[in-house]
Formats: structure tokens, C-alpha cells, sequence
């Protein structure tokens, strides 16, 4: 049973990170940035990683599901859409993700929410200035890298996103994929480009600690084979509490009200698994909460004005 919820940082310091970035991209060689925001979640009870990892997986099945516990007590969990890298023998596979759209179970309204992100010039251009930065990344590795001429649209069960797969053929079957997703990571769908400025822009104005949120998580066998996925739609249990994230891609002509809204949409992959959903945040103040304590000041603190 949910006791409190509340809000890393508030609506107000993220929309205000957007027009602040938009603003930056105005002035500096600033492409794309991605900007978070965070919630925490208590229960009355202990949350059961095993559990959630269950019932991530039953709600998510074809997402990279992942229950990773930490050195200090914590559990890193998570049900990615996003293939950073796979590699098997000498064959390559990336799938980058960027520009996206809440889904529906209206049939009608998620064919016009899909139409609407394949038309979008804003979402193509984010999800290009992603696409073009993997491919850059991993050609030097590959004799043969081959990349449709166009994204397609995947499915979540919460969001439609633009993707684009990648597939190769390395030029050295020794090359191991940890050393391919060093070369990758971080990809502008979860840091932006060019990626000093952008990891310069985020620690200026996101308010907060990511933690693990935006690395990478995966396996290697000896023969450097594997698989490493984008650390999204994920969250860190701690006893009965957890924290959960969840970011978007700020290029020319981003709105901060559907930034924030894409956000929302984001979060409920982690929330669904919790028995919740994002309007939850809007109802916030008619839930019990007297163990409430909004971290809204502590991010003002550290939130840096332009």
C-alpha cells in the first residue's frame, strides 16, 4: 500500500530546465539534451525485487527486464526498451530509440498518436541526431554496418518510440562487446550531443543525482559475447521505498508541457508494476501523506539559474 509519494524534483524546476536548455541551444553548439526528473515511492511493505521483476517481465514481455542488487543494500531494477549493443561471433546488433508518443489501448487514438510521431520533424531530427551518433560509433569496429533509410515505430506497452536497427558485421570477431558499448555509451537518447555539452547542460540544470539512471546494463561471456541495454524505465529499491525516473530528449522546438507530459507517460512502465499510475502525482495531495517530505527546496538549491 502506497504511504507517500513525491516528487524529486518539482514540475515547475523541470519545465523550467527545458526552457532553459531550449534557450542554451540557442547560443551554444548545443543539438540535444536529455533532461530527468525522479519520484519516490513508499509502501507500507518491503518491495520484493523478485516480485516487481516478475510482473515487469508479465507486463513488459519483450523489454530487457533487469534485477541487479547493489554493494549498498539497493536494487537496481528496470524493464528497458533499448538495445545499446549485442554482439554474437562477428555479428553486431544496436537499437537506438528517440522521439516518442504515449500509447493508448484506444485503437483509434494510438494510430493518430503514431502518425502524428512518424510525421513530427522535431521527434525525426531527435531520433537522426541518436541514430547517426551509433552508427558513427560503431562503424570503425565493422567491415559491413548497414541502417534502414528510415526509423520504424515500436511498441511498449505505455509508449510508441522511433526506432532504428542497426546490424553489422565486425571486422575483428575478438573485438568484445563491453569494449563496443564503451564506444557507444553514453548515446544522445539519454545524455544529448555533443556529449560534454550536453553532460555539462544536465548537471547544470537537472537538480539531482542520476545515480545509475542512463548507464548501462548487461552480461559478457569469455568469449566477449553479449548484451547491454539502456538503464530507463527502471528504478532503485530500497526497503519499501523505491526511485524512479524517467527523461526526454530536448532539441529545437520541444515544448516543456509535453516534455513533462512525455515524462508522466515514461514513468508509468515502473508505476503499472507497482499497482499505481502517473495520474497518482496529480492526486498526490488527496493521498495520505503525512510522511511526506517534497524535496522541492534541496532542487531549487541545486538547480543553477541561467
Amino acid at each position: 500500500q502506497l504511504t507517500s509519494l513525491s516528487q524529486v524534483t518539482d514540475e515547475s524546476h523541470f519545465k523550467g530546465a527545458v526552457n532553459k536548455a531550449l534557450l542554451l541551444s540557442k547560443h551554444t553548439h548545443l543539438d540535444k539534451v536529455v533532461l530527468s526528473r525522479a519520484i519516490d515511492v513508499q509502501t507500507t511493505m518491503a518491495i520484493s525485487a523478485t516480485d516487481m521483476a516478475a510482473t515487469l517481465y508479465q507486463q513488459n514481455p519483450n523489454a530487457f527486464v533487469f534485477s541487479i542488487p547493489q554493494s549498498d543494500g539497493t536494487t537496481l531494477i528496470g524493464a528497458s526498451p533499448e538495445l545499446l549493443i549485442k554482439k554474437q561471433d562477428s555479428c553486431v546488433t544496436s537499437n537506438p530509440l528517440a522521439g516518442s508518443r504515449k500509447r493508448t489501448n484506444v485503437a483509434t487514438e494510438n494510430k493518430k498518436n503514431s502518425d502524428e510521431l512518424w510525421l513530427c520533424a522535431k521527434d525525426r531530427y531527435e531520433h537522426k541526431l541518436v541514430a547517426d551518433a551509433v552508427f558513427k560509433h560503431l562503424n570503425p569496429f565493422c567491415e559491413i554496418l548497414n541502417t534502414p533509410s528510415a526509423p520504424s515505430i515500436i511498441e511498449t506497452p505505455t509508449m510508441l518510440h522511433l526506432s532504428t536497427e542497426i546490424q553489422g558485421t565486425l571486422a575483428s570477431k575478438n573485438t568484445s562487446v563491453l569494449e563496443l558499448a564503451y564506444a557507444l555509451h553514453p548515446t544522445p537518447a539519454i545524455c544529448g550531443t555533443p556529449p560534454a555539452l550536453a553532460k555539462a547542460t544536465i548537471q547544470y540544470l537537472e537538480g539531482y543525482d542520476r545515480a545509475k539512471f542512463c548507464g548501462a546494463v548487461g552480461w559478457m561471456d569469455a568469449e566477449g559475447n553479449g548484451e547491454w541495454v539502456v538503464t530507463i524505465r527502471c528504478g532503485v529499491i530500497k526497503q519499501n521505498s523505491i526511485r524512479l525516473y524517467a527523461g526526454a530528449g530536448i532539441v529545437h522546438g520541444s515544448d516543456p508541457i509535453a516534455e513533462f507530459d512525455e515524462t508522466e507517460a515514461k514513468l508509468n512502465t515502473m508505476l503499472k508494476a507497482l499497482g499505481l499510475l502517473s495520474s497518482t502525482l496529480k492526486q498526490q495531495h488527496s493521498i495520505p501523506l503525512s510522511a511526506l517530505q517534497n524535496k522541492t527546496n534541496q532542487a531549487k538549491r541545486a538547480g543553477v539559474i541561467i
